[in-house]
């Protein structure tokens, strides 16, 4: 009886209400430290609820896909590897950025303190390859390649666009980094198309 009720269908309503709210947090974060003009060590607070959110979006998801029954060993191994990258990258995100602004280094140092909140980053790209690697089931593999493939399609439209606009000069210019927030975007919207077609 208690195992049915764990794996009972439940509505994905918390999963959408975690997802919403971590992005919510993400977005409101850079505008709040600027109205509020906060900045160092004091910023790990209002980060907090972000990550605390991502925590909560990804056990939602796990345990949605558990229930879906696609929860195979591969995307659970996934999700083990890549719940605790993202969140560190957060944390490696405002160390650098505290370290950049309290300490005031430059040369070898500087790099170094800019590479931090790449390494988790790098780590998450390494969990999604192993993800393919290590997937059994072929028409999962297949899904989570489509994926792949529709947020690379995403990241190369988006790329190129903006950056005619930004030759124009109708966008501003924006860092690199913001490829990978892109094609995670895309990856969204491939899961979403991968769920369209089924």
């Amino acid at each position: 009886m208690a195992f049915d009720a764990e794996l009972s269908p439940a509505p994905r309503g918390r999963l959408i209400v975690a997802m919403i709210l971590f992005v919510a947090l993400m977005g409101l974060m850079p505008a709040l430290t600027n109205m509020w003009r906060v900045e160092g060590w004091a910023l790990i607070p209002l980060w907090i609820p972000a990550l605390a959110a991502l925590m909560w979006m990804g056990r939602e998801a796990a345990l949605y896909s558990r229930r879906k029954g696609c929860a195979t060993p591969a995307a659970m191994a996934y999700s083990r590897r890549a719940l605790p990258l993202s969140a560190a990258y957060v944390i490696g995100l405002l160390g650098a950025i505290t370290a950049h602004d309290r300490l005031h280094v430059d040369g070898p140092a500087l790099y170094a303190i800019a590479i931090v909140p790449a390494l988790p980053l790098l780590g998450v790209i390494w969990a999604l390859g192993r993800l393919l690697v290590e997937e059994t089931d072929e028409y999962q593999r297949a899904l989570a390649v489509r994926k792949m493939l529709v947020a690379t399609c995403f990241l190369l439209v988006v790329a190129t666009i903006w950056g005619f606009f930004e030759d124009f000069g109708l966008a501003p210019h924006l860092p690199a980094y913001w490829a990978f927030i892109v094609w995670c975007v895309g990856l969204g919207l491939g899961g979403i198309i991968n769920k369209a077609r089924k």
